[in-house]
């Protein structure tokens, strides 16, 4: 059950352009998303852009996120960086979205959505090495349920496709049990 919530599970979100970034009167309204617990913030980019744009002076199109004062790190899911942070309280959960002054003595740049899947490979085969003792599995993974597994992780709902990866796992013995 708590891995379908994981999975299906969604977050509000409003997001708030900062003060500083803003061009035009009135302001522009939050933009409110349901952002999928798995995924990355970098993937609303396109969404976030389109919502702000008229409100931006000419520049920068990738947005970067802080929630009360802090840089958030774009290689974290958004599930994790709530729960961490925010603890379940307080939804919608409200991050100020910058376009400018990237902090990039606190944050590493995201270039595109590449480096966002490329991260998120690199992850699931450091935590199945450290579940498994091999990261073999999802390395050899088709490039088909690699591009399966990523949709879900953008859009979430991915349960099912995660069963079907963890299945060709090896077993592992662990405290006189073995498991998978």
């Amino acid at each position: 059950m708590l891995k379908e919530d994981l999975w299906e599970g969604a977050l509000p979100l409003k997001l708030v352009l900062a003060e500083t970034e803003i061009s035009t009167l009135p302001p522009p309204e939050p933009l409110h998303v349901m952002a999928p617990r798995m995924s990355y913030l970098p993937l609303l980019a396109q969404t976030i852009y389109e919502h702000f744009q008229e409100a931006l002076p000419p520049g920068e199109s990738k947005p970067w996120f802080e929630y009360h004062g802090l840089p958030l790190k774009w290689s974290i899911p958004t599930g994790v960086l709530y729960d961490l942070l925010v603890g379940g309280e307080n939804l919608p959960w409200e991050l100020t979205v910058h376009f400018r002054s990237f902090p990039s003595d606190v944050l590493v740049p995201c270039d595109d959505e590449s480096v966002v899947r490329a991260n998120f490979f690199n992850s699931l085969k450091e935590s199945t090495y450290i579940m498994h003792g091999s990261a073999s599995s999802v390395m050899q993974l088709s490039s088909s349920a690699q591009n399966e597994l990523w949709q879900c992780v953008k859009a979430g709902g991915g349960a099912a496709v995660y069963d079907r990866g963890v299945a060709t796992l090896p077993k592992v013995k662990t405290e006189g049990k073995w498991s998978g």
